[in-house]
């Protein structure tokens, strides 16, 4: 469904490595944030998918130390 929207939103085919990716990126993200919600139930999912979205592009951020 990502890789649908994605790829509409790219010209591309929706099994091309981009919107490929880009959902199995969101897949990821959402699993983690659901496992994380698991181990505290007390914790709002909405709010660690929101979170764990936010962050994602972070982790292809350049260092700069």
């Amino acid at each position: 469904m990502i890789s649908d929207f994605v790829a509409e939103r790219t010209g591309q085919r929706p099994d091309a490595l981009f919107p490929r990716a880009v959902g199995y990126a969101m897949l990821g993200v959402a699993v983690a944030a659901y496992e994380q919600w698991l181990d505290d139930a007390a914790g709002d999912l909405c709010e660690l998918l929101d979170t764990a979205l936010r962050a994602l592009p972070a982790a292809f951020e350049r260092s700069t130390s």
